[in-house]
C-alpha cells in the first residue's frame, strides 16, 4: 500500500495497513530538530504520508516584514513562521468597496505537473495559504 493509499483509506473510514501521517514544523522547531539530528531534515527524510505544495503570496516589503496577495502585512520579527499584522484591511464589518485578488495571478501551477510526477505515492495538498482573523 502506497501512502497516498493509506491516507485515502484512512478518509474512508476503512483500517489502512499502518496509521498515516504528517509531520509538519515551524522554522524554529525544524532549526532544533535539525541540530539534535545533526543534519537536514527534508520531507522526504521524514516518511510524511502528503505532499504539501503552498503559495503563501507573501513579498518582502521590509526587513522582517511580508505583505500578502491581500494587502496585508506581517511583521516576522517575533514569529519568523507567520508573524503579526500590521494593518487592518476592514475597519468596518463590510466588504463594500474591498477588491479581492486576482485568482489567476497564482503561479502555483506552474511547477504542478513536475511536483504530481515527483510525488504519485503520497497524497497530494496543494494550499494557497490563508489567515483569517
Amino acid at each position: 500500500m502506497t501512502r497516498r493509499e493509506r491516507v485515502l483509506e484512512a478518509i474512508a473510514h476503512r483500517q489502512p495497513d499502518s496509521c498515516p501521517y504528517q509531520l509538519d514544523f515551524t522554522k524554529e522547531a525544524l532549526a532544533k530538530l535539525e541540530d539534535f539530528t545533526g543534519g537536514a531534515v527534508g520531507p522526504g527524510s521524514l516518511g510524511n504520508h502528503m505532499a504539501i505544495i503552498e503559495w503563501g503570496g507573501f513579498s518582502e516589503i521590509a526587513p522582517d516584514v511580508y505583505e500578502d496577495h491581500f494587502g496585508v502585512r506581517w511583521n516576522r520579527s517575533i514569529d519568523k513562521d507567520i508573524g503579526v499584522v500590521e494593518n487592518t484591511l476592514l475597519p468596518e464589518p463590510t466588504l463594500r468597496g474591498f477588491q479581492f485578488p486576482d485568482p489567476n495571478a497564482c503561479p502555483i501551477g506552474q511547477n504542478l505537473s513536475q511536483f504530481v510526477e515527483q510525488n504519485a505515492d503520497r497524497l497530494r495538498v496543494v494550499g494557497i495559504g490563508f489567515s483569517g482573523f
